[in-house]
């Protein structure tokens, strides 16, 4: 199981940041195998980052994470 951290899991999700295609193709084959995880934190930090207007995630915070999680 690999635990992803905010930055690498917006980078992975929204395909921008600092990951290759290598990088980006196992993260895809480790989600479809259900070896990917992500900490209640990073969730907490990805609703902050909205708030605070960092971040604008379409078209709402809550439909945005339902999709980013599945």
């Amino acid at each position: 199981m690999i635990l992803l951290d905010t930055h690498m899991w917006f980078w992975w999700l929204l395909g921008d940041g600092a990951l290759s295609n290598v990088e980006r193709n196992e993260l895809d084959r480790l989600a479809n195998h259900r070896q990917l995880s992500i900490s209640w934190t990073t969730i907490w930090e990805t609703e902050m980052l909205e708030r605070k207007g960092r971040i604008t995630l379409l078209p709402n915070f809550e439909t945005w994470l339902e999709k980013a999680v599945s």
